[in-house]
């Protein structure tokens, strides 16, 4: 006996809502086993705009199969999931390679909900690449939950279009690339706007972030990594942190593990101090005696002890700490002097060490995810 039920448009399943409300999409989530083997042990998909729905567990067809869930696709705008990308259709893509819905735009939960969720507390449906509440037993129902996600991202979307427009448009320009649909679709919705060019977007970058990162990598940031494609995805979810840096928040592990240039461009903008006087950031945040005045309410260093050129040694110590490098003086008297060690160690470096515990601690969503 088929193991596949399918129901025809009926109206949307939860939540109630007027279905020319609903994405025109195909929800879809499947169960595999935990040893990251393509086989599909459950699958759940429904349309999210009239209700039609297949559901598949136990024993299958494979033509079968392909044929319910093409008539599903069938007019259908985008595929949605939670780490629906990296899982759900890179397992159905092994299996059943002709499916038409492997040939539509994607949009996944997982990739936007950093980006539209990075403050701690983070959305109550996310924990790391896992959906808060999804269970291996009912595939239909974490469907759901992706959908219920994805119409409160786009909800915080366009609030943030309101508030920080540039952040939205950097995050319209570095997700969805030339290819037409799914999320290039959603955020020319709501920016009212086509794709911005290279230039809209170096201007964007440079108001979004000009108080917040050196300003000479900045500049480079515009000029360079901008332009390269590799880097987009990993500079989207640094836009995206770096409106909630200074308080608890951290960017799940999985886009750490996933996209490691993310660590190094926040390094490269917050931690390596430039020599332009006029970087407001550097100044503030890297400048010796800045720090000194803010930290101890003092001017300048002691010039005694004096380095081998005659400069005060206590600053070297400092710029030292500062840079992460071990003093080169050997005393340990020097080594231990409170202002050096506070100065160098109560500056505002915790991005990185952040940054650095969670990369050290994180672990990508396994292909079973």
């Amino acid at each position: 006996m088929s193991a596949i039920t399918a129901r025809a448009a009926t109206g949307p399943p939860e939540p109630p809502a007027a279905a020319e409300r609903q994405p025109r999409c195909v929800c879809i989530d499947i169960e595999t086993p935990h040893t990251g083997e393509p086989v599909v042990h459950k699958l759940a998909a429904f349309r999210a705009d009239t209700g039609a729905r297949v559901v598949v567990k136990g024993s299958f067809s494979a033509a079968e199969l392909v044929s319910k869930l093409d008539d599903l696709a069938d007019g259908a705008a985008f595929v949605l999931g939670h780490n629906v990308r990296r899982h759900d259709l890179a397992v159905l893509g092994q299996l059943y390679p002709g499916l038409s819905l492997l040939r539509l735009p994607v949009v996944d939960t997982l990739e936007l909900s950093p980006l539209a969720f990075p403050e701690n507390p983070y959305h109550r449906l996310v924990k790391d690449y896992k959906l808060v509440g999804d269970s291996r037993n009912d595939p239909l129902r974490d469907a759901e939950l992706a959908l219920t996600l994805f119409l409160e991202e786009q909800a915080a979307f366009r609030a943030l279009a309101e508030s920080r427009p540039d952040d939205v448009a950097l995050f319209h320009f570095l997700l969805t690339g030339t290819a037409p649909g799914g999320v290039r679709s959603m955020f020319e919705a709501i920016c009212r706007a086509p794709r911005p060019s290279a230039e809209e977007a170096a201007h964007a970058l440079g108001r979004s972030l000009s108080e917040q990162v050196c300003r000479t990598r900045l500049a480079k940031l515009g000029a360079e990594d901008l332009r390269d494609a590799r880097f987009h995805p990993a500079l989207a979810y640094v836009v995206a942190w770096l409106r909630v840096a200074g308080g608890n928040s951290v960017l799940p592990a999985w886009v750490h593990r996933t996209f490691e240039d993310v660590a190094r461009l926040v390094h490269e903008l917050r931690d390596v101090p430039c020599d332009d006087a006029a970087c407001g950031y550097c100044r503030r945040h890297h400048h010796p005696e800045t720090l000194l005045a803010h930290y101890f309410d003092k001017p300048s260093f002691r010039s005694t002890p004096a380095n081998a050129a005659g400069s005060s040694l206590q600053r070297d110590i400092v710029v030292a700490g500062l840079g992460g490098e071990a003093p080169r003086d050997s005393d340990p008297r020097r080594r231990g002097c409170p202002r050096c060690v506070g100065t160098a160690q109560w500056a505002p470096r915790r991005p990185r060490d952040r940054f650095a515990r969670t990369r050290a601690r994180s672990a990508g969503p396994p292909a079973s995810a």
